[in-house]
């Protein structure tokens, strides 16, 4: 079944983060101040390093170790491959490189051989980098192995160089072993226990939240949340998750105070704008929405986010009625990224709403073409024939889909069914009102409406169209393609 709403924001959950906190730690600061006799060289490299870790500067990282294996291999080496090991890891994981990860492992396994026992803490990246490797490569072997290696070193006695803030660490990446073998239950009691030893350990309790969500436990996770905002007032990331999970779970209102306290927090946080103008547009706010999306753009973040929020404008351009505007925006979007299927898609319903079929057929064909799978728009196309006044390929074309080697089922081919008189208007709301969630119901009750108004009209009865695209209206479906349709037929926006 296939519900084409208005926008990417709108079909997917998308898991901002901002990119000023590394939420996967695996440098510890205490490590740099214990060879306090070194040269004063050494232990400046040392700093320097670890100050780039924390910066996301992790060629300089490996440059900087590199330099203290190869010129000073015997003052404490081992935190030198601790560090280039984190460095490494952490760059497999930014390019997906499952090649660099198990650099970072082979470094870490030198630090453990010289001094595992002695200062057990080198095992993070260890596990860390195996961990990854079992997302990089989704092999749930290397997560077995993170797990085996670290637990009984959780259970080594408490040192001096081994303290309950380096315990906590350990738990806090043992829980990420489990999470990436799916073992949510696991990943939250450890990482719950990394926070009853480091109270002050954020990655902890934002791992944690997230186990919990995964699993569906959203009251559990919401109160996790409210203990990291509680513990850390002051820092975006933790209001900027939350909001994420209020959004999800329906509380708006909620999100979009989350994300007023980042934009407090950096008033140049553009994924801020982003997702509190996701917000105002599922409140049906699309200006307010607009504003927010522009001043994202403004900042000039990175392509991918500039591209979504550019996007997301256009979605908001066009719920105001404002379809050149939202085309300018599209023409652009498709100018930087002529594959992009969802952006032909979305300029091709924009294209429509404003009558304009066979640029809207152009679109949906193009869309089609760079995605074979978007079988969703076979009526779409149909219509856009159709409402051109050519009926007889809008009908080849329907009778083709089915006729193919993979034809759609569900949903989309009982529009089919209804748009060749092989099913009935009644037939297809009833289709509708089967559905198995309140929620589809509705979608699916609205998007029906719309094929059969828009069939109404090809018949030239624009006055049962019109009752189809009221009853639409009164849905409050601000999201779907076929509410916004019907505000462009009756002329109707900001409802």
């Amino acid at each position: 079944m296939h519900l084409r709403l208005t926008a990417l924001a709108f079909c997917a959950v998308v898991a901002f983060a901002p990119p000023v906190f590394s939420a996967d730690p695996v440098t510890d600061n205490t490590i740099i101040e214990k060879a306090s006799d070194s040269p004063p060289q050494v232990t400046e490299a040392r700093g320097k390093a670890d100050s780039a870790y924390q910066q996301g500067n992790y060629a300089k990282v490996v440059e900087l170790a590199t330099w203290l294996i190869d010129n000073h291999p015997g003052d404490n080496v081992h935190v030198a491959y601790h560090l280039r090991a984190s460095a490494k890891i952490e760059q497999g994981r930014r390019a997906g490189s499952g090649k660099q990860v198990r650099e970072g492992i082979a470094d870490a396994r030198q630090a453990i051989i010289l001094a595992g026992n002695e200062h057990p803490w080198v095992h993070i990246p260890y596990v860390y980098g195996l961990s990854s490797l079992a997302e990089i490569e989704r092999r749930k072997e290397h997560a077995d192995l993170a797990i085996k290696v670290v637990t009984p070193v959780l259970s080594f006695p408490e040192t001096k160089n081994f303290t309950a803030d380096h315990r906590a660490n350990l738990y806090y990446q043992r829980g990420l072993a489990y999470a990436s073998r799916g073992d949510l239950k696991l990943a939250a009691n450890d990482q719950a226990e990394a926070i009853r030893l480091s109270p002050q350990h954020i990655s902890a309790h934002l791992k944690r939240a997230e186990a919990l969500t995964a699993q569906g436990l959203v009251k559990d996770a919401l109160v996790a949340y409210d203990k990291a905002v509680e513990a850390f007032p002051n820092v975006l990331v933790v209001f900027n998750d939350r909001g994420k999970l209020r959004r999800t779970a329906g509380d708006l209102d909620g999100a979009i105070s989350d994300f007023e306290r980042c934009l407090q927090l950096d008033q140049k946080f553009a994924v801020g704008y982003v997702n509190r103008g996701m917000c105002l547009a599922e409140s049906n706010n699309p200006q307010a929405a607009e504003g927010d999306f522009s001043d994202a753009l403004k900042l000039k973040p990175d392509p991918a986010t500039s591209a979504f929020a550019l996007r997301l404008r256009a979605t908001a351009r066009l719920a105001q009625g404002k379809a050149p505007e939202a085309i300018t925006d599209l023409d652009t979007l498709i100018k930087s990224n002529p594959r992009d299927a969802s952006a032909y898609e979305d300029r091709g319903f924009a294209q429509y709403f404003q009558k304009k079929f066979s640029a809207a057929l152009a679109d949906f064909t193009k869309a089609v073409e760079l995605n074979p799978q978007a079988g969703h728009l076979v009526p779409w196309r149909a219509l856009a024939l159709a409402r051109s006044g050519m009926t007889a390929e809008a009908r080849a074309l329907v009778e083709a889909t089915l006729a193919a080697k993979t034809p759609p089922t569900g949903w989309i081919a009982k529009v089919c069914a209804y748009l060749l008189d092989q099913a009935t208007e009644q037939e297809l709301l009833d289709t509708a009102a089967a559905a198995p969630s309140a929620r589809e119901k509705s979608r699916l009750a609205c998007e029906a409406r719309y094929f059969a108004g828009q069939k109404h009209l090809v018949h030239e009865d624009a006055d049962k169209a019109g009752e189809l695209f009221r009853e639409i209206i009164a849905s409050k479906e601000y999201a779907l393609s076929a509410y916004r349709g019907a505000c462009y037929e009756l002329g109707q926006f900001g409802n």
